[in-house]
């Protein structure tokens, strides 16, 4: 099923990028909800940093899901779940740069030897019994297997080099707010709104899990400009949940809807189409979600 996604989406890539989307891809496509189930979970670490005596203190829950091994590469998931009565306005993940770790991509600022994944937009909060979910990748020494191996040191790092932490500070929303349907997105700084996408329902997507339906949302570039990274919200209301997005680097599933960023190595230039899979639980055959999309240019 998933190799099947595979084709689909790689068949509108330029010929440059089949060989790195091809291993990134199938990695991403394959840390859904299922694999939950299966794989690793290790409990995490918090640690909670109050900048004024305005902001409340927010203690998350989190885990670190494994979801592939390719050789000493490792793929996780950090999935930080709001259990509290309030939402979170603003979070962080700090990365330490661990000697004996490389990562593979330059996740968010770096600072004081950390690399900082924040909430930097309205769309991201954290609703009471959500959750956000950021897919990193890294890769372990080989000079670590005199003291212990390589899996043994992955978790060791994800355990103790890792630190979440946020608060339930009111924000204001700040930016235009664009609108389809139920779903809202504020535009950031050279963020335009993508007009020219569908939503269909995938009739041939073959599952045993009760009332799972795939939709298939096709963005089209037919701007002048370069679409670097693309955003989107998905409104499903209250009758329906948010399974998976795929691909995707940050996904922040709330109760009635679903903020989520492409994977930065997905651009979309101009004069070119993209698919996005969402795999939802809907008991109406016929539901169409809401969707708004941002592209950075």
């Amino acid at each position: 099923m998933r190799k099947r996604l595979i084709k689909k989406f790689l068949k509108k890539k330029s010929a440059l990028i089949i060989c790195l989307n091809i291993l990134l891809i199938f990695v991403w496509m394959s840390n859904g909800y299922s694999i939950l189930n299966a794989v690793l979970n290790i409990t995490g670490t918090s640690s909670i940093v109050s900048n004024s005596e305005e902001e409340k203190l927010w203690k998350p829950d989190v885990k670190f899901v494994n979801t592939e091994q390719m050789g000493n590469i490792f793929f996780y998931d950090i999935i930080v779940h709001n259990n509290s009565e309030n939402t979170c306005q603003n979070w962080e993940i700090k990365i330490y740069d661990d000697g004996n770790i490389t990562q593979s991509y330059e996740y968010g600022e770096k600072e004081d030897g950390y690399r900082v994944i924040k909430n930097t937009d309205w769309d991201n909060r954290i609703e009471p019994g959500g959750s956000v979910t950021i897919t990193i990748i890294f890769t372990v020494s080989e000079a670590v297997e005199d003291k212990m191996t390589i899996e043994e040191y992955a978790q060791y790092f994800i355990e103790n080099s890792i630190k979440v932490s946020g608060t339930i500070t009111e924000l204001n929303r700040e930016g235009e707010i664009i609108k389809n349907g139920e779903a809202l997105l504020s535009l950031k700084e050279s963020e335009i709104q993508i007009t020219n996408f569908s939503v269909t329902l995938d009739k041939s997507y073959k599952t045993e899990v009760e009332n799972e339906r795939q939709y298939i949302i096709d963005i089209t570039n037919d701007t002048d400009y370069d679409f670097i990274k693309v955003r989107a919200n998905v409104y499903l209301g209250k009758d329906n949940k948010m399974l998976e997005v795929s691909p995707s680097e940050i996904t922040c599933i709330n109760e009635t809807n679903t903020s989520f960023e492409l994977p930065f190595w997905i651009q979309i230039p101009k004069n070119t189409t993209t698919s996005i899979y969402i795999m939802v639980i809907a008991k109406d055959k016929n539901f169409i979600p809401d969707i708004v999309l941002a592209a950075e240019i």
